[in-house]
């Protein structure tokens, strides 16, 4: 995102912004006023600084597209706070149903935080009076949606400063299977099919702060230990947890191109408090249920961390029965799995066989 000073006026090209500040408002609404006042402010006081901002490309083989931004009811909110000791907010403005590459931010002069977030419900800003404060806005995974998921960003702008850049970024991970077979030769299974198959993500940090930048504990769990039906019953968009792939599955390979989102978390293994997030696939045997989960994130000594805003994509092998419990992970053997993490931007796979 960018934004560069411009002179020109501001009143036609935020005429569909709703600006909250009072220096907004003596400036569409009373010029007259406006240009007194200017007149009479002392030396060493600071006037209205105009910016524009640049919403971020997103590159077209990404999940989610530019144009979600500005999907039917979504919303561009910006909060600019004083960047000193207190860091009070400044200004706040929204734009409803935006449309363009370019918007504008409007403060008093001084340092500044400037506050991005796209989202498609409106949020209650009403207690944001400090920077500080934007840590008691929390989202739930169960409101998010897959084309149009919040995206948040922050600038730190200098005073007389006219231009900078910012990234909006997704809060939540998305989680990929890109392949999916099962090869049983040479083993008692030989010749069998996987039936009934699905796939879902269980384990699952339910909550996010809206500044969350480093990932910690899950402040609520959804699908704690096993698929819940209750859970998804309260999501708008159920699919971004689970997913129908076929209803049988042999060695010829599927490209399901199934994805879930989930917010980060830091997981660990044995821990019941914080246990970390599964990506399961869900079949049948013979008539007899089982499950192939595996721990999602970045594993260091036992604890897995899912960071927002990443990829983990999956290709997945099935060579051997699977567990009776979904959240009981198999134990992989190092040569089996080929296992990297890149940004949600990248495009590589892990493979991975059972």
């Amino acid at each position: 995102m960018f934004f560069n000073k411009s002179g020109n006026s501001c009143k036609d090209r935020i005429s569909h912004m709703q600006d909250l500040s009072i220096t907004h408002f003596l400036w569409t609404r009373l010029p007259v006023l406006w240009a007194l006042l200017s007149v009479l402010v002392p030396a060493g006081c600071s006037s209205i600084a105009l910016s524009e901002v640049q919403l971020p490309t997103i590159t077209s083989g990404t999940s989610f597209m530019p144009d979600d931004i500005a999907s039917g009811d979504s919303f561009l909110n910006i909060l600019t706070f004083n960047d000193d000791r207190l860091k009070r907010l400044d200004s706040y403005q929204i734009i409803s149903d935006f449309n363009d590459d370019t918007a504008y931010v409007e403060s008093t002069g001084g340092d500044k935080i400037i506050f991005f977030c796209s989202c498609r419900a409106r949020f209650d800003w009403s207690g944001i009076n400090s920077y500080s404060a934007l840590t008691d806005i929390h989202c739930n995974l169960e409101n998010e949606s897959r084309q149009a998921p919040i995206r948040t960003g922050e600038v730190y702008t200098l005073a007389g400063a006219s231009s900078c850049s910012v990234d909006l970024q997704t809060l939540v991970s998305e989680v990929c299977i890109t392949s999916l077979s099962c090869d049983f030769s040479g083993t008692p299974y030989s010749g069998k099919k996987i039936t009934d198959v699905r796939a879902y993500l269980i384990n699952v940090n339910g909550c996010c702060s809206i500044t969350d930048i480093k990932t910690g504990n899950p402040v609520s769990i959804i699908n704690y230990g096993r698929l819940s039906e209750e859970d998804l019953s309260h999501f708008r968009e159920p699919d971004i947890l689970y997913s129908d792939i076929a209803q049988t599955l042999d060695y010829r390979e599927l490209k399901p191109a199934s994805s879930f989102l989930c917010y980060p978390c830091c997981g660990v293994e044995n821990d019941a408090g914080r246990p970390p997030t599964r990506l399961v696939i869900e079949g049948r045997i013979d008539g007899t249920t089982y499950y192939w989960p595996i721990n999602v994130g970045t594993e260091t000594n036992g604890t897995f961390i899912i960071e927002r805003g990443h990829k983990y994509s999956y290709d997945i092998l099935i060579r051997r029965k699977g567990t009776t419990d979904p959240d009981t992970p198999i134990c992989l053997h190092s040569h089996e799995i080929d296992f990297d993490i890149q940004s949600w931007t990248e495009k590589k796979d892990y493979g991975i066989e059972f």
